[in-house]
């Protein structure tokens, strides 16, 4: 069976994962956590041991590479706290395949507004400044609106994934 670590860093909320080696080393490639984050090799222990633990390491030290040289602690900013919130909650998320449907859609009808738009401002008859402004404008709330609606249904997953984690903190004690 492959090992698998749980993750910590000061700018997350909490320890997340457990994760295995290639999902660590993808994601160390793409920036989604700071390289001075620590692991600790999964076992099944209880939330206060494994936090505990004297065992958590530099996730540098998995994949052969020095430890990133030490930082003071300082209080992560609240940008920062939100973010990682956010992106715990995203990893692990159990609506993917609606999270892209929304998003597709929205760029869809974004694509279809400025198409339309375009399409009223190419006509051959003499448009007025009033119906030129008229049309930018609507395109405009129409192009907000779409975004607006693709962020709150975004939220709204997130809230159902919070949801279903909770749910399943509680079942767990």
């Amino acid at each position: 069976m492959e090992e698998r670590y749980w993750l910590r860093h000061e700018s997350l909320r909490s320890v997340v994962g457990p994760y295995s080696l290639v999902e660590l080393r993808m994601a160390l490639a793409a920036g989604s956590f700071p390289r001075d984050s620590e692991v600790l090799l999964f076992e099944d222990q209880a939330a206060e041991e494994r936090d505990a633990s004297t065992e958590w390491q530099p996730i540098a030290h998995l994949f052969g590479e020095p430890a990133p040289p030490l930082r003071p602690r300082t209080k992560p900013s609240e940008r920062d706290v939100v973010l990682g919130r956010l992106w715990i909650v995203r990893d692990g998320t159990r609506y993917a395949t609606a999270r892209t449907l929304v998003n597709v859609c929205a760029m869809l009808g974004i694509l279809a507004q400025v198409v339309t738009m375009i399409a009223v401002l190419s006509q051959g008859r003499m448009l007025t400044f009033g119906m030129v402004a008229l049309t930018l404008a609507s395109t405009a709330f129409s192009v907000m609106m779409i975004l607006v609606g693709a962020t709150a249904l975004q939220a709204l997953f997130d809230l159902a994934d919070c949801s279903l984690r909770q749910d399943a903190r509680d079942d767990d004690s």
